[in-house]
């Protein structure tokens, strides 16, 4: 059980760090949200009625099977979406002559239906998304200036780790002398109705000079509405 923990882990957005304590690498296959409900439903309903079978009883052996069926079938097809999608994300970088050095594509929270890349270069990062339900809507590029160079102004081993963390999925803004924004892109773009990155990427971090001290917070949408989230995520998936 522990040991498929761990390789499920290696499936989602988070990732985990597999080879402790060898290498701090960070295993993350990104073809699954770390929360989809139709991978964990099915697989959940039907253990909780394997469980009103004796021990013995050959259905509840079948349900059992059954979960671990459906759920792996599912897994499966998460990597199929994610082949085809980082495809298509490709072919719309090379169509637009966008260089790039790196490229990730993750899907967005509860689906595994609308997807979301992150392109990388030394100077700038690109993010754009792509729904199965809506193959017609072009592939749209959005591009934020990385801005490395204000790293050499900041030094901490908390940006270290948030840098490891981001595993080159960030930018960089300095809004005053003494303040750093850090936007871990990692899991996509939050807002693609926004163009201001402090509203495209709502989670981000501060940096800021206090006395001799480079301190820190994360910063956390205070307006934020589950039910405009909700909306907002289906009406980008095409539901």
């Amino acid at each position: 059980m522990v040991f498929t923990h761990a390789l499920l882990d290696c499936c989602t957005t988070y990732g985990t760090r597999l080879f402790l304590p060898f290498t701090n690498y960070q295993v993350g296959f990104n073809n699954i949200s770390v929360i989809d409900p139709l991978y964990t439903l099915p697989f959940m309903l039907l253990l909780i009625i394997a469980m009103f079978f004796k021990r013995n009883n050959v259905v509840r052996e079948k349900i059992v099977y059954a979960s671990i069926f459906i759920s792996s079938a599912y897994m499966l097809l998460t990597f199929v979406l994610k082949i085809k999608a980082h495809q298509l994300f490709r072919e719309q970088l090379a169509a637009d002559n966008i260089s790039y050095t790196e490229l990730n594509s993750t899907p967005t929270i509860l689906n595994s239906i609308l997807w979301s890349a992150i392109a990388t270069n030394d100077s700038a990062l690109y993010t754009a998304e792509y729904s199965f339900l809506k193959p017609a809507t072009p592939i749209v590029w959005t591009k934020f200036e990385r801005n490395l160079n204000l790293l050499n102004k900041f030094k901490s081993s908390e940006i270290e780790t948030v840098k490891w963390f981001a595993d080159g999925n960030y930018f960089l803004q300095q809004p005053h002398p003494d303040t750093l924004y850090f936007f871990n892109t990692k899991w996509g773009r939050t807002r693609f109705d926004k163009t201001d990155a402090k509203d495209s990427f709502m989670f981000y971090y501060v940096f800021y000079n206090e006395g001799d001290k480079l301190k820190y917070k994360a910063v956390t949408p205070r307006d934020f509405k589950m039910n405009e989230a909700l909306q907002h995520l289906k009406e980008r998936i095409g539901i």
